[in-house]
Order: C-alpha cells, then sequence, then structure tokens
C-alpha cells in the first residue's frame, strides 16, 4: 500500500529555506538563524526518510529532538543579546561624549568671537572705520582664486548693472557725485529709454547729479590707453591691442546723454571735465560710495571694485573731497608759461638733480642701466 505524503513536511522545508534565506538579512543572529535552518531541512529529510522507508512511524524523537536543540540553542540568543546591548550602550556613552565635547568647542568658539584677538580687533576696526563693506574684481579670470573675487560671482550682477542699480535705488532727494573717465555703464547711450533712465529720481527736485569726466580734447585718454597696451603680467601682455581712440567716442556718448538731461535739467544735471587722469571712478550717493582705483596701465574693468558705507574718518570722506576739490578746480593750476617761467627760477636745484643721476649712474656696471633722464 502507498503510503500518503505528510502534508507537514512542505511547510517545514518551507521554514528551513526562509531561515536560511534570513541568515544574509539578520546580520545580528546569521548563524543561529544558519544552524536552526539547517537543522530543520534536515529534520524535513530524516522525516521523508522514515517515512517511506521505515515500517515503524514514529515522530516522538523528532519533536524532543527539535525541543532540546531549542534549549540548546536559547541560551547562544540570550547570550548575543546581551552583547549587542553592551555595545549599544558603548555606542550611546560615546555618543553623549562626543555630543558634550561639541558643546564645549561651541562655547569656545562662541566666547573666542565675543573676545577677539588683538589682530582680529585691528582688522574689525579698521573694516568699520573704512565703512568697506564688499571687495571684489571685475574681471573674467579663469582660476579658482578668480573666481572666488570676481565681481558677478560676488553680486550676482555684473557692474553696469550694479552701478545702476546703486543709483537708482538710493534714497529720494539724493546727491550724486559721480567721478570717472568716461562713465558709459550709467549715461553710454542717448537713445529714448536708456536716456530716461533717471527721470524717476529727477521728479524730485531735490535730487542732483554732478558728474566729472575726463576732457576729450586733450591727450591723457590716448596716453592711458597707450600704457594699457604696455602692461605685462606672467610675461604676457594683459590687453590687445586694438581701438586706441575708442575712450574718446564712449566719453562723447555719455555726453550726449548728460547734455541732454542738462538742457532741460540744468539745476539737477550738472557736469565737469578735468584734463588729468582722475586717481579713482566712483559714484557717491550721500550714504555709500561704490569706487575703484585708475591707474595708467589697468583698464577700469580690471581694477578691484568696492562699496563702502559712510563713516567718520572712512575711505567716503576721503573721495568725497577729492570730488569736491575737482569740482572746484577741474584744471590745473600751473600754467605751461608759470612752469617754463619756475624751471628758470629752478635751474640750479634741475641741474643739481640731473648731475646726481648722471654721478649714480656711471662705471662699467652701469651699461645697461635704464637712464632716468634722456
Amino acid at each position: 500500500m502507498e503510503k500518503d505524503f505528510p502534508q507537514f513536511i512542505l511547510p517545514l522545508m518551507g521554514v528551513g529555506v526562509g531561515l536560511l534565506i534570513a541568515e544574509y538579512y539578520v546580520t545580528r543572529f546569521r548563524y543561529v538563524l544558519g544552524g536552526l535552518g539547517v537543522n530543520v531541512l534536515a529534520a524535513a529529510g530524516v522525516f521523508i526518510y522514515q517515512r517511506y522507508y521505515d515500517q515503524n512511524w514514529n515522530l516522538l524523537p523528532f519533536f524532543v529532538g527539535a525541543i532540546l536543540a531549542a534549549i540548546l540553542i536559547l541560551p547562544i540568543v540570550v547570550l548575543r543579546f546581551r552583547l549587542i546591548l553592551a555595545q549599544l550602550g558603548d555606542q550611546k556613552t560615546k555618543t553623549e561624549q562626543l555630543q558634550a565635547d561639541l558643546a564645549t568647542s561651541q562655547e569656545e568658539l562662541r566666547q573666542a568671537q565675543d573676545r577677539p584677538s588683538d589682530s582680529q580687533k585691528s582688522i574689525l576696526n579698521a573694516a568699520s572705520v573704512s565703512g568697506i563693506t564688499l571687495y571684489a574684481r571685475n574681471y573674467s579670470g579663469t582660476s579658482a582664486s578668480d573666481a572666488a573675487a570676481r565681481f558677478q560671482d560676488v553680486t550676482g550682477q555684473d557692474f553696469g548693472d550694479y552701478a545702476r542699480r546703486f543709483i537708482l535705488e538710493s534714497a529720494p532727494g539724493s546727491t550724486f557725485k559721480i567721478l570717472g573717465i568716461d562713465w558709459t555703464e550709467l549715461f553710454g547711450a542717448a537713445v529714448s529709454g536708456t536716456s530716461e533712465r533717471y527721470i524717476p529720481q529727477l521728479t524730485d527736485p531735490r535730487t542732483t547729479f554732478k558728474v566729472i569726466l575726463l576732457d576729450p580734447t586733450q591727450s591723457v585718454g590716448l596716453e592711458k590707453r597707450t600704457s594699457e597696451y604696455d602692461l605685462v603680467v606672467d610675461g604676457k601682455p594683459r590687453y590687445e591691442r586694438n581701438f586706441p581712440f575708442r575712450v574718446y567716442g564712449k566719453i562723447l556718448g555719455s555726453t550726449e546723454m548728460l547734455g541732454d538731461y542738462h538742457k532741460n535739467r540744468p539745476k539737477q544735471i550738472m557736469y565737469k571735465f578735468v584734463s588729468e587722469l582722475p586717481s579713482v571712478c566712483c559714484i557717491l550717493n550721500g550714504d555709500r560710495i561704490l569706487f575703484h582705483p585708475y591707474t595708467r596701465c589697468h583698464k577700469g574693468w580690471d581694477s578691484p571694485l568696492l562699496v563702502a558705507q559712510k563713516r567718520p574718518g572712512g575711505i567716503y570722506g576721503f573721495y568725497e573731497e577729492y570730488f569736491d576739490f575737482l569740482w572746484s578746480n577741474p584744471r590745473p593750476k600751473v600754467s605751461q608759461s608759470q612752469w617754463q617761467k619756475s624751471k628758470g627760477q629752478l635751474s640750479s636745484e634741475i641741474a643739481k638733480f640731473r648731475g646726481l643721476i648722471d654721478n649714480s649712474c656711471t662705471g662699467p656696471a652701469h651699461v645697461d642701466c635704464d637712464k632716468i633722464l634722456t
């Protein structure tokens, strides 16, 4: 007579396979689960063998064996669980210690910030007195250090947009003092829309613009442009030789727009021209200054750009004094005839000066010296 297949064998095998699979996912009890899985599968195999080949079908020994196996495994499970609890306790202690150390470090940092060192006090005091709130460069550098200081990356705007917003967002009734070679960023187009850019400010009769530009009838603009071609940085020319007269066209463009404003609002828009290279390009609005220094060899867009608040003794007051002086004294005080007369009176000093230079540059070692005088 054919023996029936026991129905509990398949679930038992499923349990064994499940325990073996769980072994790979439950790492804390991996060995216990693996051992149980093997034993369960082995028991299932023995059951099948006994069912078909052993005439004396008796499940009692297997149940006794399962109970004994569970009893033997239980201490391992308990010990493993206690070990895990101990590890968790150690981790908790380490975490609490790290949190305490972090809190201590934060408190020390806060105290250090509250009590800056002498050098920090000096730096903070210098920034406070000068009023400087922003420093950037307006050139398109390629290195990481260039990008860190590039004006558009620092402010989120290009210089022209920033300069126009500097005026448009100033307080109503401001007095603007503007100095530069051409300031095309502000006045460089005399077309409808652009030329009406500052009409909202000028509807307030208190608003005034005082603008100083470079005199385009003088050689200073060409001298500066030519000098820029001779600037060498890292063995290479800094700028491309092109458009030597461009600056004159830029001054003319700004003058066209300013002239149109001045014609309609002569008391609010005023402008003058200087025949010397200004030392700075700036906008002062009564509260802040946007500026960059001029050199004979650097282009304006390649110069450091700064913004500063008005502070007693700060940079704002220094450049306002310079602007006011140029506004009152746009032309050099010494004429060519005066200088020729003075040179005669200084003839002995000039002769002595030439002698000092000649005496300091004599002998074989000075053959290749660059002579100061020709």
